[in-house]
């Protein structure tokens, strides 16, 4: 997904193939979004409420819309954006950490690339 932080206290997602979500949130406005590090198997989990502004209506540029159409690039068409005010933020953590001993970070990471049959760029 295309997202970013729009102000002290709100998140802006782009929708560009979310019908789904775009009627949920006409109907039921409170909404939760979590951001994991599927590596790292930790995150966070933002809970508040979304409006919809769609791409012609006057406030979607200074709302963040230019900046998801910029990072959209012309791939992908921005047909509106999510607008998140977020009311409460928490920790994810996956239950590992919960461990005694926890793992390290490094750890995790060595995990997860197994898991996923990856392994990291190498930043030469």
């Amino acid at each position: 997904e295309i997202f970013c932080a729009h102000g002290d206290d709100a998140i802006v997602i782009a929708e560009i193939a979310s019908p789904v979500s775009a009627r949920n949130i006409s109907a039921t406005p409170r909404v939760c979004v979590s951001f994991v590090d599927v590596f790292r198997q930790r995150g966070f989990k933002l809970q508040g409420h979304a409006q919809m502004i769609l791409s012609d209506d006057p406030r979607f540029m200074s709302s963040g819309g230019k900046t998801l159409v910029d990072m959209a690039g012309k791939d992908f068409e921005v047909r509106g954006l999510f607008y998140v005010t977020v009311d409460r933020v928490e920790r994810i953590w996956a239950p590992s950490y919960r461990r005694v001993p926890a793992p390290t970070v490094e750890e995790q990471l060595a995990a997860g690339y197994r898991t996923y049959g990856v392994r990291p760029m190498s930043q030469d």
